[in-house]
């Protein structure tokens, strides 16, 4: 809708090479397209997300508030120079639109770059805004004086202001453009760099959790390899032990023969819990051990004693 609007202009224009169409309707021509552009961008409403975005957007809804109030401005003045009668409407909407450039301007100056500001702030030392500005000093004290005389003689500036209006406008426009394009590549390069941020913590994340599924199975091997290293030990210790006692239970000629069983040590190098068990259970071994080897040294010398008795017993019944 905006930019259609923007499109009949073409009519107005027609009309001013016609010279048949009032400064006031010109002005309100334009500016009625420049608020409803403004309007269908919304920067205002940008500016007031909280998001990253909101930066770029808040700079560029202060910085063309400023110049469009400072535009709407000179042209008041302009058309104040062309036809002195009009002072009386136009003189105050000069007025208000100064009050909106200058606070504009210095909410510019505080949120804007050092150098955004600097291009803003080199139209207002130029000789066009010096002319504004004395016309505009001249206006003051016509119209509030209220001097006829004074008012009439305003119209003597009317090629001066219209031309320096003409010459800021342009100024703007250039200015304009040129933080524009400032402002969009350091949003373009701030969504980049956000980009790549998030791609990295999205890689970042992936590894991260490989890497924990890594380190879960590690320890879970590092948990579970000496627990089932245990277990075959302890299993092997119980058959060893059921196999003695079978021996035990059998006739007195079983089993002499052979020494004790030979039991795996069970190597941990880990000084965790599992290893202080790891070291027990090698005790353990080492104790079972012993007492099979006692066992079957016991064995072996009861053998022995009634081997022994059971000579002496030949040799006495054969005397």
């Amino acid at each position: 809708s905006a930019l259609t609007e923007a499109a009949s202009l073409t009519q107005v224009r027609n009309q001013v090479r016609g010279d048949s169409i009032d400064g006031a309707d010109l002005l309100d021509s334009y500016t009625s397209v420049m608020l409803d552009l403004s309007s269908a961008i919304d920067l205002a409403q940008q500016a007031a997300n909280p998001q990253p975005s909101a930066v770029p957007a808040a700079e560029l809804n202060i910085l063309f508030q400023a110049d469009l109030a400072a535009t709407e401005r000179d042209a008041a003045l302009a058309e104040i120079a062309d036809d002195p009668a009009k002072a009386q409407t136009e003189y105050k909407a000069a007025e208000q639109d100064l009050g909106v450039a200058d606070w504009s301007s210095g909410w510019l100056q505080q949120f804007v770059p050092s150098g955004d500001f600097a291009q803003f702030d080199a139209i207002h030392n130029t000789a066009q805004q010096v002319t504004i500005d004395q016309f505009e000093d001249a206006a003051d004290n016509a119209f509030l004086t209220g001097n006829t005389t004074q008012m009439s003689q305003l119209a003597a500036f009317s090629r001066s202001v219209s031309d320096a209006a003409l010459t800021l406008g342009q100024s703007r426009s250039a200015m304009e453009t040129s933080i524009t394009e400032g402002v969009v590549g350091r949003a373009q390069h701030s969504a980049s760099v956000a980009a790549w941020t998030a791609v990295v913590l999205v890689v970042v994340a992936i590894l991260l959790l490989i890497g924990l599924v890594l380190l879960s199975v590690m320890i879970r091997h590092s948990v579970a390899r000496p627990v089932l290293r245990l277990t075959r030990a302890a299993t092997r210790i119980a058959t060893v032990a059921e196999q003695d006692l079978q021996k035990v239970a059998d006739d007195d000629s079983a089993g002499l023969e052979g020494n004790a069983p030979e039991l795996e040590h069970v190597g941990i190098s880990t000084r965790d819990e599992i290893g202080d068990l790891a070291e027990s259970f090698n005790r353990l071994q080492e104790t079972a051990v012993r007492v099979l080897e006692r066992q079957v040294l016991i064995r072996r010398n009861t053998a022995e004693m009634f081997g022994n008795v059971g000579r002496r017993i030949y040799n006495l019944t054969g005397r």
